[in-house]
């Protein structure tokens, strides 16, 4: 179970990543692995056409042919480990908050009920964990995105440098529009997450006592509050999926535009002769790839305010003083007929009885 720190989200982040690095790891390498051999695609096919098709049908152009098959495998294999390996991250990641959260409210007791509402506590376990392990899932891939990126735009510089400023600089531009989107997300993620944890709340609520509700005949009382809360959360729902729409939808149109700038600027170079038709294949086949590392960037950065938010949630679960916060010691069996008794109280305890201690404050029995 461990002991998490219970500071800050990022060290509870920290902390869940340091105890699954074996897992983290061999998912960071093989989202490396294949980034860089889908990077490596439009590079084979750009020589493929400039030094195999030069030559004709012979040699050179089955020898780039096999390259790209290579490749074509490395990406398949690489993939396939690098899925199996994230969604291993999101199950560790996520079952060990739900853990943590439940055994905090097994240990708590009715003290958990005192200071938080029950479905802010079922809600860190149903829709807080989830969230916390997503944020794991996609780390191989944002950071073979990101190794990717760094080498792309190498090579686009050593081969035409105009053309590489334009994706070098280009790419981060199209990131930071993108960010600007972010920060009102998280906002109003942050209200539908409280409103749905009220409506949690409200349905835990009710029925813990719904015989009370049907005598006092407070049904209809509990139905429109229910239904007014639930239209909140749908709201809410529905401001976040405005902004996500546009989000995602951004995500397509401004790689896709700079796409078309590389193009036409390539065009331009290849008829004055400055790159060849296989480097022209090749920068905009970078273009178009290039496009996958933005929006693997995009998705990392919204999960990471989600994880954030919902690490917040989880950490006001586990930050409660339980109501027996000191573990009993046991200590050694007492010889056969003897009598145990406590001299504060009087109270003797005789073999063979069965007693039952009752007082006005649980804790103290």
């Amino acid at each position: 179970m461990g002991n998490p720190p219970l500071t800050s989200p990022a060290r509870l982040l920290a902390w869940q990543g340091w105890r699954q690095r074996d897992v983290l790891a061999k998912s960071l390498v093989a989202g490396v692995v294949a980034m860089l051999a889908s990077a490596a695609a439009p590079l084979l096919i750009g020589r493929a056409i400039d030094e195999g098709l030069s030559q004709g049908f012979g040699g050179p152009l089955f020898a780039w042919c096999g390259a790209m098959l290579g490749a074509a495998a490395v990406i398949v294999v690489a993939g396939i480990f690098n899925h199996i390996w994230d969604v291993e991250n999101w199950v560790r990641a996520s079952l060990s908050f739900s853990q943590l959260v439940g055994y905090k409210a097994s240990r708590a007791g009715h003290a958990i009920t005192r200071k938080l509402p029950t479905g802010e506590v079922v809600s860190a376990v149903a829709n807080d964990a989830l969230r916390v392990g997503d944020m794991f899932s996609m780390a191989g891939r944002f950071t073979g995105g990101v190794i990717a990126y760094v080498v792309v735009v190498v090579i686009m510089l050593s081969q035409h440098v105009q053309l590489g400023l334009v994706l070098a600089l280009g790419i981060p531009a199209v990131a930071a529009v993108l960010g600007l989107l972010i920060k009102p997300l998280q906002s109003r993620q942050t209200t539908q997450r409280e409103a749905t944890g009220r409506l949690t709340s409200l349905g835990a609520d009710t029925v813990s006592g719904l015989r009370i509700l049907r005598g006092i005949g407070g049904e209809d009382e509990f139905a429109a509050r229910y239904a007014r809360q639930s239209q909140e959360v749908r709201h809410q729902g529905v401001r976040v999926a405005v902004l996500q729409s546009v989000l995602d939808g951004l995500q397509v149109l401004l790689p896709g535009l700079l796409a078309a700038l590389v193009l036409w600027l390539g065009a331009r170079a290849a008829v004055r002769g400055e790159i060849t038709s296989g480097q022209l294949v090749t920068f905009y086949g970078y273009a178009a790839f290039l496009a996958w590392p933005v929006q693997m960037a995009t998705q990392m950065l919204q999960m990471v305010i989600r994880a954030v938010i919902s690490s917040r949630k989880i950490l006001d679960v586990l930050r409660v003083t339980e109501a027996t916060p000191s573990t009993a010691t046991p200590t050694d069996a007492p010889p056969a007929g003897a009598e145990l008794a406590d001299e504060t109280s009087g109270l003797v305890l005789r073999e063979g009885r069965v007693l039952g201690l009752v007082s006005a404050d649980p804790d103290a029995s």
